[in-house]
């Protein structure tokens, strides 16, 4: 919150779910989103891969999709890019990296 203060942000909520979340417990939090008076501009979603897979899904459900979303860990690895196939295009993320890579 001070963080978003700090830059003329404004935090709307903060939603914890469980560590290995599935539809079930995302659905309901993306159609609470999704409503006109919520409706946030981004979206941070600090979950791994599976968890990622199933807020996409979840999405898609509701039928809705935040104007940018920041996800922690999944973006970028085969098993999400398999999960959601298509729905994977354009997302960026934040990945590990470390001088000993490669690249």
């Amino acid at each position: 919150p001070e963080l978003a203060n700090k830059f003329n942000l404004t935090l709307q909520v903060e939603i914890e779910v469980i560590s290995s979340p599935t539809t079930a417990e995302l659905d309901p939090v993306a159609r609470n989103l999704s409503m006109v008076e919520n409706d946030p501009d981004v979206v941070v979603a600090c979950v791994y891969d599976q968890g990622c897979a199933e807020w996409v899904a979840s999405l898609r459900k509701s039928g809705w999709s935040p104007r940018a979303q920041v996800f922690t860990v999944c973006i970028g690895m085969d098993k999400f890019t398999d999960a959601v196939g298509t729905d994977a295009m354009y997302m960026m993320g934040v990945s590990p990296w470390d001088p000993s890579l490669d690249m």
